[in-house]
């Protein structure tokens, strides 16, 4: 369905244009190439860009629209780590492209040109995807070679917004990007993260020629707790509208959402509310307990019985085929979830967002590539569900579409019509306190100072528990007790001594029920003895911990998945005799401030009670941004847990 809306309002919109050609039909590469030489400023880098050129030119051929895309590149490698990843070039192909040139050269430092041709087409596997893609196999690479590839190919154009990224982890010398199309069309650009804006030339008969030239882009690489996709240098495009037929605000989220809303919540027949109060039933909902127990219970339901495929090519959609349905595609997912809430006179309303690490959606230009991802907003409760996200249960939602902005799609009543309002908004996610990976540890050394009993309670909840609690799911049963001491073994390692219960296994408690472990172990991995002293790492019974050390100038903001926090106790029985010579290292205070208030801290304290020593530490991250600036106030939060990680106690004989 949304499929058909876009061909035609795609169709309408070159309604009224004449037969052209393409200005870039015969574009090639130069005949006799030359080797590139670096100065010295450019042996520092691994690989260089030379030249970005991409084209992208719309005509009408035999009364369709057709899109020419042209990109050229030529990139220097000067390390044996550039030569391997670029051995491997794929030829991208799809069933709607007509690739028109697909070639690669390599010009060596000595001038020798090798050109690829056929034979060095290779055909491989992907082992995730298990589908099948070609590739050039590159001969010739040596040190100070240079790669040259040009790729052209036809197909139906797709202007409700694209996306290309401009910036990469080398260094572009020089980069292009240039839109030529009838004129009588209006396409408008936007540039992001410091790219130039576009510039426009009208001297083509009949054409508007949009382009933009950036010189020296310099590299850009990826950081922890950082967002690339959101700080890369690229640019956004889409067609609004057509002057030669009066139509403008083509692709219009407003337009959009109004057809999505109706899609999603059609009217029901008495037969419809038939079959969905017996599936209701079935689930085991009952109209008379809370909203939030209803939601639980449909969502449990529908996701145990169903799973998500795309590929899956309906007959029919109307409710008997939604509910029975083993397999739905996304959207007919979200519809069904839609109904069944609608009956229940649950209030909600759809949003439509993206993963903000693969692009941020902008609210400010209407690109339809942002609108990607189903979730379900709950106002009573302001919270969300992930229809579509099989692993995920309310009220968590995939960590790449909070703290984004998505198309919120809100019910308005007009007289006896209901549709549907658009309003952009930002997704917020829960704070922390949703997201807390509890830890009480007991340290017994009264017995056996060498070989103390460590007792563990582990509480997972939110998004702590999600690479353990759904994955029981899936784990065989005889695997099971295995993967439970696997968990434990990360603090102490010694995986076959561990006596070990787990509570709230599975996709069903996640979002709704702490992952519990209760472990008990005696191990002698943490402590020592040196002369008449005894050394007991302590700091080693929370787990290793990740430090944040980074060389060179730190270039992006801090960007975090979720918020989450770490409450750990720790209680450590102490053998009569002894004291502990170092306990002012347990005293450790580090924050971040964020508009006047503590948005993330690290502090850990402690007690002396007779031979009773007591350590509490909080330790979380209740902001998903933090600017640049904060940066090294941040990095000492993250590293005060790697330096409480290495507290060894000493323990001398009174």
């Amino acid at each position: 369905m949304k499929k058909v809306c876009l061909l035609l309002c795609f169709t309408s919109s070159f309604l009224f244009l004449f037969s052209q050609t393409f200005e870039n039909e015969t574009y090639d590469w130069a005949a006799n190439p030359r080797p590139f030489k670096p100065a010295m400023s450019d042996t520092g880098f691994n690989e260089i860009g030379l030249k970005d050129k991409r084209i992208i030119e719309i005509a009408i051929v035999n009364d369709m629209p057709i899109q020419l895309f042209i990109r050229h590149t030529t990139k220097f490698v000067n390390s044996n780590e550039a030569i391997e990843r670029n051995n491997k070039i794929s030829v991208p192909y799809n069933n709607e492209t007509n690739i028109v040139t697909s070639k690669v050269r390599v010009i060596q430092p000595d001038g020798t040109v090798i050109e690829l041709g056929s034979d060095d087409i290779k055909e491989a596997e992907d082992e995730t995807s298990k589908r099948k893609y070609k590739y050039f196999a590159v001969r010739g690479l040596v040190l100070g070679s240079t790669i040259e590839q040009i790729f052209i190919k036809k197909s139906t154009p797709t202007l409700s917004g694209n996306t290309y990224d401009m910036q990469f982890q080398y260094p572009n010398r020089n980069a292009s990007f240039a839109i030529i199309y009838p004129d009588n069309l209006v396409i408008e650009t936007k540039s992001y993260a410091g790219f130039p804006e576009f510039k426009e030339d009208t001297s083509i008969l009949k054409k508007m020629r949009k382009y933009v030239d950036s010189a020296d882009i310099p590299a850009l690489n990826k950081e922890n707790y950082s967002n690339y996709s959101a700080n890369v240098q690229r640019l956004s495009f889409k067609l609004s509208g057509n002057l030669a037929t009066g139509k403008m605000n083509l692709y219009s989220f407003s337009k959009w959402g109004e057809s999505i809303f109706n899609s999603l919540n059609p009217t029901l027949a008495k037969s419809d509310l038939k079959l969905i109060e017996k599936y209701l039933k079935t689930a085991q909902v009952n109209t008379g307990e809370s909203e939030e127990n209803q939601v639980r219970k449909i969502e449990a339901y529908v996701k145990k019985n169903k799973f998500i495929d795309d590929n899956t090519a309906l007959k029919k959609v109307d409710m008997a085929t939604l509910l029975n349905a083993r397999a739905l595609p996304k959207f007919e997912m979200t519809q069904l979830f839609c109904c069944l809430l609608n009956y229940l006179k649950i209030s909600h309303q759809e949003v439509v967002t993206n993963d903000r690490f693969d692009e941020p959606f902008d609210p400010k230009f209407e690109n339809y590539s942002h609108l990607q991802e189903f979730a379900i907003y709950l106002p009573k409760e302001d919270k969300y569900l992930a229809p579509t996200e099989t692993f995920f249960r309310y009220p968590l939602i995939p960590s790449g579409w909070i703290n984004n902005y998505g198309l919120f799609i809100k019910p308005i009543q007009l007289g006896d019509v209901t549709m549907g309002m658009t309003e952009k908004k930002i997704i917020h996610g829960l704070d922390y306190t949703y997201s807390v990976d509890t830890m009480n540890i007991r340290v017994d050394m009264t017995q056996d100072m060498l070989t103390p009993t460590y007792q563990y309670h582990l509480t997972y909840m939110g998004y702590a528990a999600q690479q353990f609690q759904p994955a029981f799911d899936f784990i065989p049963e005889e695997d099971k007790e295995k993967t439970r001491k696997e968990i434990v073994a990360n603090y102490l390692g010694d995986k076959e001594e561990i006596k070990v219960t787990t509570e709230n296994e599975g996709t069903d408690f996640f979002g709704f029920k702490p992952f519990i472990i209760n472990a008990e172990i005696h191990s002698s991995k943490l402590t020592e003895k040196v002369g008449d002293q005894y050394l007991f790492k302590l700091g080693e019974t929370i787990g290793r911990q990740m430090e944040m050390y980074q060389e060179g100038t730190r270039k992006l903001p801090i960007e975090l998945d979720n918020c989450h926090g770490y409450a750990r106790t720790i209680t450590v029985l102490l053998p009569d005799g002894y004291t502990v010579a170092n306990l002012d290292k347990l005293n450790l205070s580090f924050k971040v401030m964020q508009e006047g208030k503590e948005v993330t801290a690290f502090n850990a304290t402690y007690t002396l009670t007779g031979n009773v020593l007591q350590i509490n530490n909080l330790e979380y991250y209740n902001t998903l941004s933090l600017p640049i600036e904060q940066y090294e106030a941040y990095k000492n939060v993250v590293n005060a847990a790697a330096d409480f990680n290495k507290i060894v106690l000493v323990l001398n004989k009174k």
